[in-house]
């Protein structure tokens, strides 16, 4: 098994080694954006999420150019930073965890189970209409994303995992979890640009009610020139470290992207 230990810091591709690799690379990069976390010897950078299936990525990669262009044009006003595209866009779970070796398989062997046992054959999942804006917790990083519409099977997936990750003692999803996929990231400092630290009330497209928190998330920036795509989900898949493993859902009658 390839695992490594690793300190974790945005979505982009690192130029040092022993980082984690982003979920669908096929450059080594790190999966969740703006998390910083030390490096512990025999700890392994864990999360699960769901890969945008082949049938999306044409329209996504419209939808990226968009994004990138909104983001240089909201940086230049405020300074200039860095710009960059998430090379490969996912939906994120569970947030980023450290796990010790000897947990790995359990947890592996414990959520293919859990997955089982739920059920959950393989859906569709859409993307809305706008792009939104997302940071991290120390607003260092901003990102270009796009919500996804209200998915009934992909919030009971979550559940699943994140019951899982939470019985091993793995940081889970984030409270009001707003599924999004983030194609663009940045570095200059946008908040006040965006309307300083207002959140508006909203329903996230996870069906968990209200949004909360503060001034990381700004809805609705820009409407999407084009049309939003959709994709048949058919995994979970977990990364530890450089390994990625794909837990299968059950297959359905004519599943085709």
């Amino acid at each position: 098994a390839e695992y490594a230990t690793e300190s974790e810091e945005s979505e982009e591709p690192p130029a040092k080694k022993r980082r984690l690799p982003n979920p669908l690379a096929r450059e080594p990069g790190p999966a969740q954006p703006g998390r910083q976390i030390g490096h512990v010897e025999g700890n392994f950078a864990t999360y699960a999420y769901v890969g945008v299936g082949s049938s999306a990525r044409s329209s996504l990669e419209a939808i990226q150019g968009q994004a990138l262009r909104l983001l240089r044009g909201l940086a230049a006003r405020c300074g200039g930073g860095k710009v960059e595209p998430i090379l490969d866009p996912h939906v994120s779970l569970v947030r980023l965890g450290m796990l010790r070796y000897h947990f790995i398989q359990p947890l592996l062997k414990t959520l293919g189970e859990r997955v089982a046992q739920s059920s959950q054959s393989s859906f569709w999942c859409h993307l809305g209409d706008s792009i939104d804006i997302y940071a991290n917790e120390d607003r260092s990083r901003y990102f270009a994303g796009v919500a996804l519409l209200p998915c009934t099977e992909l919030s009971d997936l979550s559940r699943v995992v994140d019951a899982v990750y939470t019985e091993f003692g793995l940081p889970g999803a984030h409270e009001g979890q707003r599924f999004h996929v983030s194609v663009a990231s940045c570095t200059a400092p946008l908040r006040d640009m965006l309307g300083g630290d207002r959140v508006p009330v909203a329903t996230g497209p996870g069906g968990d009610g209200q949004l909360r928190g503060s001034g990381t998330f700004w809805p609705e920036v820009e409407a999407i020139h084009g049309e939003a795509p959709g994709w048949l989900v058919r995994s979970v898949d977990v990364q530890v470290g450089k390994k990625v493993t794909h837990i299968a859902l059950a297959a359905t009658a004519g599943d085709s992207d």
